[in-house]
């Protein structure tokens, strides 16, 4: 969370794509919705899987595409 808000605090700077991987059996899914899924989508991306598909929990290779939109 404390590296969202870094990345975020210049609005102009922001990067288009961000991948990430995401590890559901490290860290519960309840918490990554507000420390990790509401943040971006708030700050304009969209959340997908390595495929484009909409990301859900069990994503292929546990990876997270957040795009820009």
């Amino acid at each position: 969370p404390a590296v969202l808000r870094g990345l975020f605090a210049t609005p102009v700077l922001r990067p288009r794509h961000i991948v990430f991987e995401f590890k559901p059996g490290f860290f519960p899914i309840a918490d990554a919705e507000g420390a990790l899924w509401r943040p971006l989508r708030s700050a304009g991306y969209a959340l997908r899987d390595v495929t484009g598909a909409p990301f859900a929990p069990n994503a292929p290779e546990d990876n997270v595409w957040a795009e820009l939109i």
